[in-house]
């Protein structure tokens, strides 16, 4: 046997086990990121508010389910779409622009609330709060999470009254003591 031949193949086979390990070692860190990425998406979609995504050029990348609930928008069909064309406002709050890139962002009192107008034309109630992604942890995108406030502007709606009741009791027993 030829010494030289025997070295070459011994640096080929060390090559190639480095390799194998090298190859395992990426596998298991891709399965590693893959099981952390589910996990991130499984807790978003669990959040009761509604998370949307855009890139840059403010297209949607992602909607969690409640934003699905709340736009009416499935995610397949809202990805790629420009944000103006899924999120969509009747009635804006005083300091809300009209549009997701200017929305009160996070630190904002949690207090603005909007009329979202859903794609079935059927209408939500939103506390909406945007803030921009920096660029060295992602594209420069945007996050926007709407709150659902439906309930509790019928619940404003429903005190309001009943201290309106109140008042008009007030006054009627104050009359029907002076009388």
């Amino acid at each position: 046997t030829d010494p030289g031949l025997q070295s070459s193949l011994a640096v080929y086979v060390v090559t190639a086990l480095l390799a194998c390990a090298v190859v395992a070692s990426l596998r298991a860190r891709i399965a590693a990121f893959a099981a952390g990425q589910a996990l991130l998406e499984e807790t978003l979609d669990q959040l009761a508010d509604g998370v949307i995504t855009t890139d840059r050029a403010t297209r949607v990348v992602r909607l969690n389910r409640s934003a699905e609930r709340l736009t009416g928008w499935r995610e397949a069909d809202a990805r790629g779409k420009p944000i103006a064309q899924v999120l969509r406002f009747a009635e804006r709050a005083p300091g809300v622009v009209g549009d997701a890139q200017h929305l009160p962002g996070a630190g904002a009192p949690a207090t603005v609330t909007c009329t979202l107008v859903a794609s079935d034309g059927s209408e939500r109630t939103v506390v909406p709060l945007g803030s921009t992604v920096p660029a060295p942890r992602g594209d420069g995108g945007r996050v926007i999470l709407l709150r659902d406030a439906t309930g509790w502007r019928q619940l404003e709606g429903e005190l309001r009254a009943l201290i309106a009741d109140l008042w008009r009791a007030n006054r009627a027993k104050d009359e029907t003591i002076v009388a």
